[in-house]
């Protein structure tokens, strides 16, 4: 498999090739070793694979927690804006209400004042009345009558009109309170809103954090493979250079096994080395991805 930095997306089946790969190479390296000098070398190879496996299933569980969150995210700003539509409404209807019944309230003041200027007139015309005589008197007795039947025309009016404003003063009551809930319903949401992005905020750097260390890891793996293909191929001339000097005599022959046992001993240790500190940074990542 080969590393391409423009377009980076490691998933879980590549640990399952990465390790395939290496086995193979272990296995061929193996025929030209004593196994018991490569296990703890092998051992550390799969500590380091059993790693990059457990970094690449949190990234997959990041990615879906982040696109529950856009969902969330995406029903709160909806959810959020038809509470808002509903508020202008409401404010709208409580605005036209309050206009009229303004109005209302106006032509009412008019209407009794002239009730009182009428009323007025007639408690005059009554003082009046004993000083007319009684052919005026009787004409008077009809105006009074259909005054009287006027006024109380007007109180049934002027209840009905009362009556009106009660239920109207209750509705704003009620508007004022339904408006106040879904003020403070609105508020909650925002609030939810905010949270949640700043939720995906964190869970997109925490992903690319992740998917960072990843590539690190990936990176040493593939430098971990030249590695053990350098040393495949050492040994291969190695092996080549004992089969040319097999006319040697016991103690020559002695003498460049030894040395290339040495030389491999050297190379393992090396290799030895640089796994371990790939195994501590992947360490470090399993710790965060703990946390």
């Amino acid at each position: 498999m080969s590393v391409s930095n423009e377009n980076f997306n490691l998933q879980e089946k590549d640990v399952y090739e990465f390790a395939y790969e290496i086995a193979q190479e272990f296995e061929n390296i193996l025929n030209s070793l004593d196994i018991e000098l490569m296990i703890p070398v092998i051992n550390k190879v799969v500590n380091v694979l059993e790693i990059l496996e457990q970094s690449i299933k949190r990234i997959e569980h990041l990615d879906k927690e982040n696109s529950d969150v856009k969902s969330k995210l995406l029903l709160l700003n909806n959810e959020k804006k038809a509470r808002e539509a509903e508020v202008l409404n409401l404010k709208l209807a409580f605005e036209e209400l309050e206009k009229a019944c303004s109005e209302e309230s106006v032509l009412l003041k008019s209407f009794i004042d002239k009730l009182k200027a009428e009323n007025k007139l007639l408690q005059s015309t009554l003082t009046e009345k004993n000083d007319v005589s009684l052919e005026i008197g009787d004409s008077y007795k009809v105006v009074i009558g259909d005054q009287e039947k006027l006024i109380s025309k007007l109180k049934t009016n002027l209840k009905q009109r009362d009556n009106q404003l009660e239920k109207k003063s209750l509705n704003i009551e009620a508007l004022n309170s339904k408006i106040e809930s879904l003020s403070e319903a609105n508020k909650v949401l925002h609030n939810q809103y905010e949270q949640a992005k700043k939720l995906e905020a964190t869970s997109h750097y925490e992903n690319n954090e992740y998917k960072m260390k990843l590539h690190q890891q990936r990176q040493e793996i593939n430098s971990l493979k030249e590695r053990f293909l350098i040393l495949k191929q050492s040994l291969c001339e190695k092996n080549e250079d004992l089969a040319s000097n097999e006319s040697k005599s016991q103690d020559e022959k002695y003498y460049l096994s030894e040395e290339s046992l040495n030389c491999l001993l050297q190379e393992q240790q090396e290799l030895k080395q640089k796994v371990l500190q790939l195994q501590k940074e992947l360490a470090f990542v399993k710790n965060q991805n703990v946390e």
